[in-house]
Parts: structure tokens; C-alpha cells; sequence
């Protein structure tokens, strides 16, 4: 993995990947390639670095002074926005291991640190809450805690933003003042307690002076009125017609030819490459599109067409595959058609609707490696993955001592969480799951996924990993089956060839605190069953023989 592999390969942004990030801002050689390339200014990567720091400091000492009220920070991946006028606003790139920035929050001439680090909090809550008055009450502490001199940076900062939701900061900013004595966050540095009689903000950890609280929730139904006016500003642009940009799509599709399926929102097909000339049925679905949705329509079904391509020049005898309809997955938008053998693909899908906006970034580099992934599963089905012979051996010997240690792990887990284990432990069995096989209920998609790095770009598999690698600490799930997720998604990263693992995982998704610091496992117990899942992942192999020549 190349450091500009991935993270500047989008349209309108950039990405700063986690693992070259640390508490105190980038490293040296992200700084050089976002210079070079004229990204950023020095002096906006200075202030990046300051926003970084401060938002770490704040945070560890918030969840220093109250350890039960406020999670410690961590890195993200940080997509910085250059185009904010072609962007989707309030997304998370990468679920729950990203954060979005715009670069006006770093321009030293505007912004300050203290107000870029609040939009980087901001939009890390904002991802976790789906709600913009809910993210903003989570994000108050942080600027409680701030003193005053950094408070006033903020605000001045803060009164100057000119990002699409600008109207926010400023709101905020204008009733700092009076939240910052009127509202309490336990570690904030505000004393050991609230005042008597203030009450608690329910869902948070807050108390506030209940003669204040028409204020605070006057501003959080501002901002959420202002949050769905940039939505609409932002999908109004997206309808903009100049011509009959349906005729576009349609026009592509019959001259083209892309050996796909294309479904309407109830799942009926609108078009089918055997009868290229029959569009009417499309056409009146596409009936309103905007010029930027229709291109970026087709951009999908040209991606879509060249990864089936890459993968029946890459497989031999691609077209005699089964696809076994009790194990293929029809769903998620994207998907291997049962009957049809071709990829089919749904203009309303999650988080989608390709009839109304474009797609936002990486979408189309996850578009290309689920394609590649539904392929693959065809390929892992027909045996092109499988254990050779010369790794049989080491495969059932690391098999053996995976059971063994994940028991060992099992058993040494705090006998104060016996009654959850117990009970996740009985929900498992009913589902016919023994604990000891939780770490390979999912070899099958490291398996595919060996197929698709065969036929990927190298950007489009970093962001499948990415995607798939993300904190498990708000999933609902029991601690054996975050700690075997870790242990088989963490294999992910080497597809990648990412040269610190541990760090991305570490530094992004508490898997240190919740589990190593809860005592249900030791690092070095840990380590060993990533070291042993990886051993079991390497032993298989794509059988050569069955590829073309």
C-alpha cells in the first residue's frame, strides 16, 4: 500500500488516512504529498496539526477527570472537502471510522484550531447520532472544558465559518457565552458538581439551569432546521437540468452494452443488455434526473461492466459458475442476478438514491469491490480457493490451537461478566454457532476477497478494507463476537498490506479499552489469535490452474 494509493484518489477531497495520523496532527510525509499537491497551505496543515492536538488534549483529559461520563479520543480517517458545493453534506465516508472536514475549516485566515477541532468532534457525533442537536449537545462538553482564552478562539473562529452549515458555529458561537455558565459537563473543569437544582439533559451526561434550557433547545431546533436547509440546498443543486440527461443514460446503455442488470426501486428490471433498444421503462424512471446524478450514474454501470469484465478475463471458464440461489444474497443494491448471471444494480439503494444525487465519495471504489466480492463468492463456491495441500497440515494444526486459545480466552474472561457471557454463550448455541468457531464464521468472505484483489485496483480494495474494518464498541453484540470480529476483520488490513495493523486498530476503535482494559483479554492473548485467524486466512490459495493464461 502506497501512501497516494487511496487517499487522493476522489473528486472534490482528500483522505487522511488514520494510520498516518498521531494525537499531535500528520505525519511528515502526508504533509509533503498534501503540499505538493497544492491541497493544503503550510499553514493550514499547521493549523490541522494545532486542531488535532487540541481536540486529543481535551478529550484524554475529560475522560481522565470522569472516566464514566467521557470516552477517550481516537484517530479517524479524515476526508477534508475541497468542493463543498459537489459534496453530500453530514456523511461518514467510512461508517464509524471517519470524520469529514472542509478545507475552509483550516484556512488560518478564517479559522482557528479550536473551531476545526469542534467540526472534527462534531462530525465524529454526528456520524454515531445520525442527529445534528443530538451531535451538538455530545460535542459540548469539549467546549466546556476549553479555557477562556481557547473558548474565544473558538468563537471567533466559529463567526467567521463559511462551510455550508456555517450557520451552526455561528449560532453556537453567539450563545457560547451563556452555555459555558449555564450548562455543566462533570471533568470539564467546571467543579465536582453541578449547582443545586440544575437538572440533568436526558440521553447525555449534561446538566443544565433549567431557566436556561428553552435557550439550548431553541438553538438545537435552529440548527437542525439549518442542517435540513444545506440537505435541500445541497439536492436542489442535484436536480439541475440543462437537457434530457435520461437521454444520456439511455443513450449509453444502448451504444455500450454493459453486461449488467439494471432494477427499478421495487426490484422489477428496467434494462436488460440482451434487449438494449427497450428503454422506455428506464427512461420514465430517469424522468426528472439532474445532469450531476446522470453522470454519475453512468460512471457506476461502467464501473460495474469493467470489474465483471476483469473477472471473466481473469477466470477460466467464468461463464460455466453457478450461482446457488440459497447462498447468494440478493440485496444491498448491488448483486449477482440468480437467473440472469449478471450483476444487477438498483437505482434506490442504502444510502443512495442514484435518481436524485450523485454519488459521494468512494462510493464507486466500494461499488467496484462489491461487485468484485459477489464475483469472488461465485469463484470461492466453485472451488478456485482452496486449502492446498502443502497448507493442509499447518492449517489443521493453527485450526486446532485457534479452538484451544479462544476457549482458554473464554474461560479467563471477569467472572463478574459470567452472567453476559452465559447469555450471549446460550444465544450463540441456539443459533447452532460453537464459541470456538466464532473467529471463522466469515472465512468464506476472505476467501472471495482473495478473487478480488486479483481483479481490483489497488484504491478500490483499500477502500472494501477500510469500510469493513471499523470499531465494534456501539455494535449490538456480545465481547466473543466483537473479539472474533477483530480477530477475522483485522486480516483484512494485510490485504492492503498495511505495515502496522495494531495501530489502526489500537488508535481507532477501542478495542484496547473496551476489551484489553475490561480484562477480557490480554494483549499478548490477543495478539495470538490475530497471529493464529492469519495463519488460518494464508493457508488458503487461489488454485492457478483454474485462472486464464
Amino acid at each position: 500500500m502506497t501512501l497516494t494509493s487511496f487517499a487522493f484518489e476522489h473528486d472534490g477531497c482528500f483522505l487522511l488516512p488514520l494510520e498516518e495520523l498521531s494525537p499531535r496532527g500528520m505525519s511528515g510525509e502526508l504533509a509533503s504529498a498534501i503540499a505538493t499537491r497544492g491541497l493544503l497551505s503550510k499553514g493550514a496543515i499547521e493549523l490541522f496539526d494545532a486542531a488535532l492536538a487540541c481536540l486529543h488534549d481535551r478529550l484524554s483529559a475529560l475522560h481522565a477527570a470522569a472516566p464514566n461520563s467521557h470516552v477517550p479520543p481516537r484517530l479517524l480517517n479524515i476526508l477534508v472537502i475541497t468542493a463543498a458545493d459537489t459534496t453530500r453534506p453530514f456523511f461518514q465516508p467510512l461508517p464509524d471510522m471517519s470524520a469529514v472536514l472542509y478545507a475552509a475549516d483550516l484556512d488560518p485566515d478564517t479559522s482557528t484550531p479550536e473551531h476545526a477541532a469542534f467540526q472534527l468532534l462534531f462530525a465524529e457525533r454526528l456520524g454515531q447520532s445520525k442527529r445534528y442537536g443530538k451531535a451538538l449537545l455530545a460535542s459540548l462538553p469539549f467546549l466546556l472544558s476549553l479555557d477562556d482564552a481557547r473558548a474565544a478562539a473558538f468563537i471567533h473562529g466559529a463567526e467567521r465559518a463559511t462551510r455550508p452549515d456555517a450557520e451552526m458555529p455561528r449560532r453556537l458561537s453567539a450563545l457560547l457565552p451563556r452555555i459555558r455558565t449555564h450548562v455543566f459537563a462533570e471533568g470539564a473543569g467546571q467543579g465536582a458538581t453541578p449547582p443545586e437544582g440544575w437538572g440533568k439533559i436526558q440521553g447525555t451526561g449534561l446538566a443544565i439551569d433549567r431557566a436556561f434550557f428553552p435557550e439550548l433547545s431553541r438553538l438545537g431546533a435552529e440548527v437542525e432546521a439549518a442542517s435540513g436547509a444545506v440537505a435541500t440546498t445541497y439536492l436542489e443543486r442535484q436536480r439541475r437540468r440543462t437537457a434530457r440527461h435520461e437521454d444520456d443514460v439511455v443513450t449509453f446503455l444502448r451504444e455500450s452494452r454493459p453486461q449488467l442488470l439494471v432494477l427499478g426501486e421495487d426490484g422489477t428490471t428496467l434494462w436488460d443488455p440482451d434487449k438494449p433498444a427497450e428503454t422506455d421503462a428506464l427512461a420514465g424512471a430517469l424522468a426528472s434526473i439532474g445532469e450531476l446524478p446522470a453522470k454519475s450514474l453512468v460512471l457506476d454501470l461502467t464501473t460495474i461492466d469493467r470489474v465483471t469484465q476483469r473477472f471473466f478475463e481473469t477466470i477460466a471458464e467464468a461463464s460455466a459458475l453457478e450461482v446457488p440461489v440459497e447462498s447468494m444474497e440478493e440485496a444491498g443494491g448491488v448483486f449477482v442476478h440468480h437467473e440472469r448471471k449478471l450483476v444487477a444494480y438498483a437505482l434506490v439503494q442504502p444510502g443512495l438514491d442514484a435518481r436524485v444525487e450523485a454519488a459521494p465519495p468512494v462510493h464507486r471504489l466500494l461499488l467496484a469491490a462489491r461487485t468484485a466480492h459477489e464475483w469472488g463468492h461465485l469463484a470461492v463456491d466453485s472451488g478456485l480457493v482452496p486449502i492446498p495441500e502443502k497448507n493442509r497440515r499447518r492449517f489443521d494444526e493453527a485450526s486446532e490451537e485457534l479452538r484451544g486459545l479462544f476457549l482458554r480466552i473464554y474461560q479467563k474472561m471477569p467472572a463478574s461478566a459470567k452472567p453476559m457471557l452465559d447469555e450471549e454463550v446460550a444465544d450463540l448455541e441456539k443459533s447452532g454457532t460453537r464459541i470456538e468457531m466464532l473467529p471463522l464464521t466469515r472465512i468464506e468472505d476472505y476467501r472471495s476477497n482473495l478473487i478480488s484483489r486479483r481483479i481490483l485496483r489497488p484504491e478500490e480494495l483499500e477502500a472494501y478494507v477500510r469500510v469493513n474494518v471499523r470499531s465494534l464498541a456501539a455494535e449490538p453484540i456480545g465481547i466473543l463476537q466483537k473479539l472474533a470480529r477483530y480477530a477475522y476483520e483485522g486480516q483484512y488490513l494485510g490485504l492492503i498490506s498495511m505495515t502496522d495493523p495494531f495501530f489502526y486498530l489500537f488508535s481507532g476503535t477501542y478495542l484496547r479499552e473496551e476489551l484489553i482494559a475490561g480484562d477480557f483479554v490480554s494483549e499478548a492473548a490477543l495478539r495470538e489469535l490475530f497471529h493464529l485467524v492469519g495463519t488460518l486466512c494464508a493457508s488458503y490459495e487461489i488454485d492457478e490452474t483454474k485462472l486464464k493464461r
